[in-house]
């Protein structure tokens, strides 16, 4: 029955569309005994959301066609034990991932496209996947549309990159240049989340954060408590990797902050 819908969906014909959808709400899935029609999902939808002729970023795009396509993505939800997978097949769904950040998560009305349904259905699944094995480097391709998320115009949109970046960034195997693209998204936006990024990539980034450094100092003063306390795990990091970076007047102020944060505690 999933090739049938697979055909209506290639035909783009209204009326076959809604059949379609009938059909998906009818099916039952098992992550285990299906895993190869899972993966014929996967390739079928990095295939059709490859071709722009199916207008996925109009606004006039047919009402059927992205809930389709986003029903058929929730089939990696009956999915349980990713050890079903292999590597390979791991990588077809980074693949996919890539396609929808590529193609565009907002539409010119500010609605949300089947790229953002499809790509936030399969990276929940996948992200948490790679990271119960310690393989985040896997999806480190993934890691620039993510922080173009983190610089959307639609809140939703921010709000899934301020999640998944710290994520993404968990490996710590991240090249610089997103570092400092993280640390001046960070100083205009005050995000815990982004500081959370940086912080899992500085250790293997250390020259990155020079520049920004007395930037990053100064957030001890944040009124945001989340943000004060990441500050200060991240200072201690960059004490070790970088203790010359250090002068008299930031010991100083470390030993203030340690001072009064110790007499808050006290007097609570």
């Amino acid at each position: 029955m999933v090739f049938f819908v697979f055909h209506c969906i290639e035909l783009r014909d209204e009326q076959l569309l809604t059949l379609a959808s009938d059909v998906m709400s009818k099916m039952n899935f098992n992550g285990k005994t299906n895993k190869p029609l899972v993966m014929k999902i996967i390739r079928f939808l990095n295939k059709i959301l490859s071709d722009d002729t199916y207008g996925w970023l109009k606004e006039d795009i047919a009402h059927e066609l992205p809930c389709l396509v986003q029903t058929l993505a929730q089939c990696v939800d009956k999915v349980r034990d990713w050890k079903v997978f292999s590597w390979e097949e791991l990588e077809d769904m980074v693949s996919l991932c890539l396609r929808c950040q590529q193609g565009g998560f907002v539409r010119d009305d500010d609605n949300l496209t089947a790229y953002y349904y499809v790509y936030i259905t399969i990276s929940a699944h996948l992200y948490q996947w790679v990271d119960s094995v310690n393989e985040m480097n896997l999806v480190n391709e993934l890691l620039p549309g993510v922080i173009d998320m983190l610089e959307s115009d639609n809140d939703i949109v921010r709000v899934t990159g301020a999640w998944h970046v710290q994520t993404v960034t968990r490996s710590g195997t991240v090249d610089g240049q997103y570092m400092d693209r993280l640390i001046q998204i960070f100083l205009e936006t005050e995000s815990d989340s982004v500081l959370s990024a940086i912080s899992n990539i500085y250790e293997e980034n250390t020259e990155a954060l020079t520049p920004y450094f007395q930037n990053l100092f100064d957030h001890l003063d944040s009124s945001n408590t989340m943000v004060k306390s990441q500050v200060g795990r991240l200072l201690q990091k960059v004490a070790e990797c970088q203790p010359d970076i250090f002068t008299h007047r930031h010991v100083d102020a470390l030993m203030k902050h340690a001072l009064k944060d110790l007499s808050s505690r006290r007097s609570f």
